[in-house]
């Protein structure tokens, strides 16, 4: 068990004016400074976002791979002096916002990962920065030096209505940049992405004539011309045609993986010239969060696979032909690749929805998933490095969200030009929360 770190904070925050980050006197600051610089810039700029007054308590954890003995020596008196420097934190001996910070190593990066709530925040909310392990980090902190040269951030968009049962990304608007489409147990609803926060932009209500099972699940998948498949285990079956604002009968009995896309290109994809090509798809049985095996495309063609026969989600690994990475029926992470068998990426099981993008532009795709957690455990993030042979995987980056359950994940370009992301909505309560992962170099 790490020894749990506390320091109460008290942080007055001024609503009109930027952060001030305190600024190196000269010459390179040093790695460690570095990651505390970091981590109070984003605890900064956060807490003029979310427009907080007050105090928050911040509590420092020594994860995985560091030293608590270290942390306390020399990430706490750092951070405190950092904050202090900003001009907009002020220490206090008590709060009505809690901040939990987890100092960790994976992979060959040093994660501070902040989880913020209370007092006047809507919901939680979460920054994540890292570094990677150099000699001045492994000395201050205890992490083993191991080469890497990637950096995520953890961010949230906002509240959606509950029930979410799948996302996906899609540009509705025709101007280069994904909208957030949310598959939800009522209706489906479309929102834009401005800075940090949603923008409602559709609703369209599901047809109400419908009866759920015990098992709630759902599947959404973007069509050429700004459409969208979707499909519930309540029965429904609908393409809604955002031109059109209207859902028509869409094909029965199979269900669309958003993150599949025909290789070869359906006759609907090819009709629309330069549009995406339609998602591939699987077989399904009412009420069942389980899809069976061959791959078809919208056409009802077979797309032969060594995967398993039955699933809960399939992902094309980007830039490479016939190869998946896919969540079998036990939960199981797999990959496949032309006619060769299914491989096991890793010991751990996961959740039921898989997104594979290259989230850095280093021409390799990073691998998201959620991990399997019991009944009543809140759901984590998981980010994975996939080996180049495809038979093996190592985790980058863990992190719990809000300590609610991972409802749905997909991933798209949120910024003109900008690389792709990957947006989770996470179930707490009686709410859900809209998050980013994006890289941040």
């Amino acid at each position: 068990m790490s020894r749990l770190l506390a320091a109460s904070l008290s942080v007055w925050l001024g609503l009109g004016s930027p952060a001030r980050a305190a600024e190196p006197t000269g010459g390179d600051p040093g790695s460690l400074q570095a990651l505390v610089d970091d981590l109070a810039r984003a605890l900064e700029q956060r807490a003029q976002q979310e427009r907080l007054s007050g105090a928050i308590i911040l509590e420092v954890e020594p994860a995985r791979g560091i030293d608590a003995a270290r942390v306390e020596r020399a990430f706490v008196p750092r951070l405190k002096r950092r904050l202090k420097d900003g001009g907009v934190l002020q220490a206090a001996p008590e709060a009505t916002v809690r901040c939990r910070v987890t100092v960790s190593e994976e992979r060959g990066l040093v994660w501070a990962t902040s989880l913020c709530e209370g007092g006047a925040l809507i919901g939680p909310t979460a920054v994540a920065v890292s570094r990677p392990v150099d000699k001045e980090l492994e000395g201050a902190l205890g992490a083993s030096v191991t080469p890497a040269q990637t950096r995520f951030v953890l961010e949230r968009l906002g509240a959606v209505a509950s029930g979410v049962l799948d996302l996906a990304l899609i540009d509705v608007t025709g101007d280069g940049v994904d909208e957030v489409a949310v598959l939800g147990v009522d209706a489906l609803r479309v929102y834009a992405v401005g800075g940090n926060r949603l923008e409602r932009m559709a609703v369209q209500t599901l047809p109400p004539d419908r009866r759920w099972p015990r098992v709630v699940t759902g599947w959404l998948a973007p069509l050429p011309g700004a459409r969208l498949w979707l499909v519930t285990s309540a029965g429904h079956s609908l393409v809604w045609d955002a031109a059109l604002a209207r859902f028509d009968a869409a094909p029965s009995g199979l269900v669309p993986l958003r993150g599949a896309p025909d290789p070869a290109g359906s006759r609907t994809a090819a009709s629309a010239g330069a549009a995406p090509p339609a998602p591939l798809s699987a077989r399904w049985r009412l009420g069942s969060p389980v899809l069976a095996l061959p791959l078809v495309t919208i056409e009802d063609t077979q797309v032969k696979s060594g995967l398993p026969a039955l699933v809960r989600d399939v992902a094309a690994v980007p830039g490479r032909a016939r190869t998946w990475v896919a969540i079998d029926e036990h939960g199981q992470l797999v990959s496949q690749s032309g006619d060769g068998a299914a491989l096991p990426l890793s010991s751990e099981r996961v959740g039921d929805r898989v997104v594979l993008a290259d989230l850095n532009g280093d021409g390799e795709p990073e691998l998201v998933t959620s991990a399997a957690s019991a009944p009543g455990e809140p759901d984590h993030l998981v980010l994975r490095r996939l080996a180049r042979d495809l038979a093996s995987s190592s985790v980058v980056f863990r992190s719990q969200l809000s300590g609610g359950s991972i409802a749905a994940a997909g991933a798209g370009r949120l910024e003109p030009g900008g690389r792709p992301e990957v947006v989770l909505v996470e179930e707490v309560g009686t709410e859900a929360l809209a998050w980013r992962l994006r890289y941040a170099p």
